[in-house]
C-alpha cells in the first residue's frame, strides 16, 4: 500500500514475507519510510499470509477481520504522512521516530511548547531557591512571548534566532541583554534534547562559520581600582551613619576575596570557624555536585566589621548581618538584599565623586579589586580562582581577560621601548 519517490520522504506499508512469523505462521507488516535513497521499516501490528495481504488490498473487502486490519494500516499510513507533512524539508529519521513513536507521539507533542518547559524550570529553580535565576528565564520568557507568542521547539532554527536577534536590536535592546536571554534559550533547548524533545541535529547553536547561529558576545570591560584609590577609600571619613554601613560593606567584600553581596548576607555565625569564614557560593552551589567552600581569614578590619554592623544575637543559625530576616521567605530575603545593594551603590558612588575617582564604585568593583590586585602582586592564579570561588581556572581566565587595560598599555608601550 502507498508509493515512494526518493526526493522526498514517503511512506508505505508492506508484507514483510522473509521470516514467517513461529506462532501464527503469518507475516508480519512492515510501514517502510524511504528518504534521500535510504529505507526504514517500523513493524505494525498487523500480521497476514500472502492470501489475507492481497485480499487487503483488493477493491472489494468482504472478510470483516481483514477490513479491520485494512483500517489499521489506514490509520499508520495517515499518521506517518501527517508527520512527513509536519516535518517537510526539516524531515530526518531520527525526527520522525520521535513523533510516530506510538504512545510516546504524544508526549512528545505535548512537550513541544517551548513556554511550558521554561515554566517548568522556572518553578524548579524557585524551589530551589534560586530566585535571581528564576526570574532571569521569566525576564527571558516573556521577551520571547513577545517576539512570538506561540513557540515550539521545532521553530526554534538558525533563522528564528536571527530575526529575534533584529527584533531585540531594532527594539534597542544592547547585545548583552540579548546574549543573556538566548544562552537563557539555549540552556532550555539543552534540556530538551536530553530528554528526547527534539532530535541533537536539530540543535540551531553554535559557530556562525558552521551554519549556526552564534550568540552575540559583548566585551565587558571590568573595571578594578589601583592602591592609591583603594587608599583613599579606606581613609575616608563618612558624612552619615548610612554612608559608613555602605563603606563598610564594601570593605568586607573586598577584603573577604571580593565575596559577593548575597553571600555576604547569608553570612550565619556558624560559618565562623575560629580564626575563618567559610562559605559556599550562592552562584556555584547548584552547579556542582559538590559544594566547595572558601576559606576566608578573618583579619582586624573583617572583625572590626562585624562588631560594628554585626547581629546582637550570635546563635549559630543566626544571620551575621541584619539585612536577610529569619522570618521572611527566600523570595522576599532576595529583594532586601537588591535594595541593600542598591543603597550600598548609591553611597559609594557618591564617596567616589568626593575622592574624584575616574571609576562608578559599585559592589563588583570590589570584587575585581580584590582580584586585580593580588594579580598585580604576583599571587598565583590558582589561588585567585579559588578564592573567587570559581568552577575552574579558565572561568578565571575569561575573567581577567577583560582586565587590566593599564597593563596592556604599559606592555604595549614597553615593546616599543624595547625595539628602539
Amino acid at each position: 500500500m502507498g508509493s515512494f519517490n526518493n526526493n522526498i520522504a514517503t511512506a508505505v506499508v508492506r508484507l514483510d514475507t522473509r521470516v514467517r512469523l513461529k506462532k501464527s505462521g503469518k507475516f508480519a507488516t512492515k510501514l517502510e519510510i524511504y528518504y534521500s535513497g535510504k529505507k526504514k521499516r517500523y513493524t505494525t501490528p498487523v500480521q497476514c499470509t500472502e492470501a489475507e495481504w492481497k485480499k487487503i488490498n483488493a477493491s472489494h473487502l468482504k472478510d470483516n477481520n481483514l477490513r479491520e486490519s485494512k483500517n489499521i494500516i489506514s490509520e499508520i499510513l495517515c499518521k506517518a504522512n501527517d508527520i512527513i507533512s509536519t516535518l517537510q524539508k526539516d524531515f530526518s529519521f531520527e525526527r520522525f521516530e520521535l513523533l510516530y513513536l506510538g504512545n510516546k507521539a504524544k508526549a512528545v507533542k505535548d512537550r513541544q511548547n517551548v513556554y511550558d518547559a521554561f515554566r517548568t524550570r522556572i518553578s524548579m529553580l524557585h524551589e530551589e531557591q534560586l530566585i535571581g535565576t528564576a526570574r532571569s528565564y521569566t525576564t527571558t520568557m516573556h521577551s520571547l512571548m513577545k517576539y512570538k507568542a506561540k513557540l515550539c521547539f521545532n521553530d526554534i532554527t538558525v533563522e528564528f534566532l536571527r530575526g529575534y536577534e533584529r527584533y531585540m536590536l531594532h527594539s534597542n535592546k544592547s547585545l548583552t541583554t540579548i546574549g543573556i536571554h538566548l544562552r537563557t534559550l539555549r540552556a532550555i533547548v539543552n534540556e530538551a534534547i536530553v530528554n528526547k524533545i527534539i532530535p541533537a541535529d536539530m540543535y540551531p547553536f553554535g559557530l556562525e562559520r558552521k551554519k549556526k547561529y552564534e550568540i552575540p558576545t559583548s566585551r565587558n570591560i571590568k573595571k578594578a581600582l589601583d592602591i592609591k584609590s583603594l587608599r583613599a577609600i579606606i581613609d575616608y571619613e563618612p558624612t552619615s551613619e548610612n554612608e559608613a554601613k555602605a563603606k563598610d560593606f564594601w570593605l568586607f567584600s573586598f577584603y573577604c576575596n571580593g565575596l559577593n553581596m548575597k553571600d555576604i548576607f547569608k553570612l550565619k555565625y556558624c560559618d565562623i570557624q575560629g580564626d575563618f569564614l567559610y562559605v559556599n557560593r550562592q552562584k556555584t552551589m547548584r552547579t556542582k555536585k559538590e559544594a566547595e567552600q572558601i576559606e576566608i581569614y578573618i583579619t582586624k578590619p573583617i572583625a572590626a566589621i562585624i562588631n560594628r554592623w554585626g547581629n546582637s544575637d550570635k546563635s549559630p543559625t543566626e544571620y551575621v548581618f541584619d539585612i536577610y530576616k529569619k522570618d521572611a521567605d527566600t523570595e522576599q530575603n532576595y529583594d532586601l538584599g537588591n535594595l541593600f545593594i542598591h543603597v550600598i551603590n548609591r553611597h559609594m558612588v557618591n564617596i567616589g565623586k568626593k575622592l574624584n575617582l575616574n571609576i562608578k564604585l559599585t559592589t563588583y568593583v570590589a570584587r575585581h579589586s580584590w582580584a586585580t590586585l593580588l594579580m598585580r602582586e604576583g599571587v598565583p592564579v590558582s589561588y585567585i580562582s579559588k578564592g573567587l570561588g570559581h568552577s575552574s581556572l579558565a572561568t578565571t581566565e575569561r575573567y581577567f581577560g577583560s582586565f587590566m587595560q593599564n597593563q596592556k598599555i604599559e606592555a604595549a608601550e614597553l615593546l616599543l621601548e624595547t625595539l628602539k
